[in-house]
């Protein structure tokens, strides 16, 4: 999640983890704990600084399956 937003979110550091980015770069970034309301469940999860994307853990934690229709620009989780 962005730096800008994460700040705005009161969120407490849980930890430091080691990842590795998509073009091999190994970097240590701090682990935020928080909650996402996801239609109207809330899920507790995590999130770590950097750009705005999902995880395959969070999303197997709300779905069984994630459905992307390109034409009508849709994304189904299942």
């Amino acid at each position: 999640m962005p730096t800008h937003v994460l700040e705005t979110l009161d969120l407490d550091i849980m930890d430091y983890e080691t990842f590795i980015l998509a073009n091999g770069d190994i970097v240590d970034l701090p682990v935020f704990e928080g909650k996402a309301k996801i239609a109207e469940r809330i899920i507790e999860t995590w999130y770590v600084p950097g750009d705005s994307l999902l995880g395959m853990e969070f999303l197997a934690s709300i779905g069984d399956g994630l459905w992307l229709d390109f034409s009508a620009e849709r994304v189904v989780l299942l």
